[in-house]
């Protein structure tokens, strides 16, 4: 069966298939495309031997031939392939997309779908097989990721687990909680004093760290982790994860390599360059826009920095590839650097408004 669906509507991935066959409805019947419209681009449609066939047509954008009718809970197939939590439109149609193409020997190509069936009663949700779960609701731990291990590192509304870097209270000023929102004041705020880097109350191991930033027009921050913090040492040392505005702020062209440009390892490793020249995923991090970043700190010492979904460094601890990019970092100094079993997590003040949300953590 060659089968290529692109489905836009409120998608229920995770429900089980030990229905009767009686409630399963085709949205196909086989002979004619009734109960469906082309939408968008204009690739062509047509029903041969039982199949609807989309032909590829250049210069035409993505085409899609979408149901009529509207649906809401649904099965396809009944395997659990994503797991996506949101408060977007309940309902929508279900399209067949023909993607448009850029090169004119691309057309006329088929792409076959057949047996298309549909249940829409008596749902029942399957186990969720411990799928990675992408929850857009702000500052929001579902029943799912519960149960999978997570909790918020930052409940979204006070400063309730977190200290100044040099373990005194939160501050007063320099940082701010409003809607949902974790931020650092611009320095050039009136009422700002320098509010300084802030930690977690909790040390932590192993642990899959996940988080939304936003950062203004040539920001800098970052987020560091095993750290080791003291009265004495306002901001502790450790490995960083790299935000920052690539475009404009100048660090992004210091360094070595591009170490220290968006989601690097900062001054060891840079960011891993896209394999798709058009994928440009540095370019993925919209300015004023919300970008999702993760942190995953293996057991075994393996460290993987994550954008916007995409793996951007992988490095472990204590190898003697990362002794060597230590030695010539500006951390060569520094004992131990980024060696310590558990430490705090940091969010660094570089005097730049950067914001934080939906910050959540798994100790593994």
């Amino acid at each position: 069966m060659k089968i290529k669906m692109t489905m836009l509507a409120c998608l229920v991935f995770t429900m089980a298939m030990a229905q009767s066959k009686s409630e399963w409805k085709s949205l196909f019947n086989g002979k004619d495309l009734s109960g469906f419209k082309q939408l968008n681009g204009k690739a062509k449609y047509t029903v041969k031997n039982g199949e609807i066939v989309g032909t590829t047509v250049h210069g035409e954008p993505n085409s899609f031939l979408a149901t009529e009718k509207l649906y809401g809970d649904f099965v396809i197939n009944g395997i659990a392939c994503a797991y996506i939590i949101d408060d977007m439109t309940p309902e929508g149609f279900i399209a067949l997309q023909v993607h448009a193409i850029s090169n004119k020997a691309d057309e006329g190509k088929e792409i076959h779908w057949k047996n298309i069936k549909i249940k829409t009663t008596n749902l029942t949700p399957a186990p969720s097989d411990n799928i990675f779960v992408i929850n857009l609701l702000n500052n929001n731990i579902s029943a799912e990721e519960k149960k999978q291990g997570y909790s918020l590192l930052w409940d979204g509304k006070t400063n309730a687990g977190w200290l100044s870097a040099n373990l005194s209270p939160f501050p007063a000023k320099g940082w701010n909680i409003e809607n949902g929102e974790l931020s650092i004041r611009n320095a050039e705020e009136s009422n700002r004093n320098d509010g300084g880097d802030i930690i977690t109350e909790k040390e932590y191991g192993a642990f899959d760290l996940q988080f939304e930033f936003k950062l203004t027009d040539s920001a800098n921050s970052g987020i560091k982790y095993f750290i080791a913090a003291s009265p004495e040492r306002k901001a502790g040392l450790g490995p960083e994860y790299q935000i920052l505005d690539d475009a404009k702020h100048p660090d992004a062209k210091m360094g070595a390599g591009g170490n220290r440009t968006m989601a690097s390892l900062y001054d060891l490793i840079p960011a891993a360059p896209s394999l798709d020249p058009k994928a440009a995923r540095r370019d993925r991090v919209a300015i004023g826009q919300w970008n999702r970043g993760r942190i995953v700190a293996h057991p075994d010492g393996t460290i993987e920095h994550w954008l916007n979904g995409w793996k951007m460094v992988e490095y472990k601890r204590g190898t003697p590839i990362y002794n060597a990019l230590v030695a010539r970092s500006k951390f060569a100094t520094a004992k131990d650097f980024g060696m310590a079993p558990k430490g705090r997590i940091l969010l660094q003040d570089h005097g730049d408004k950067v914001s934080f949300r939906s910050i959540k953590i798994k100790e593994l």
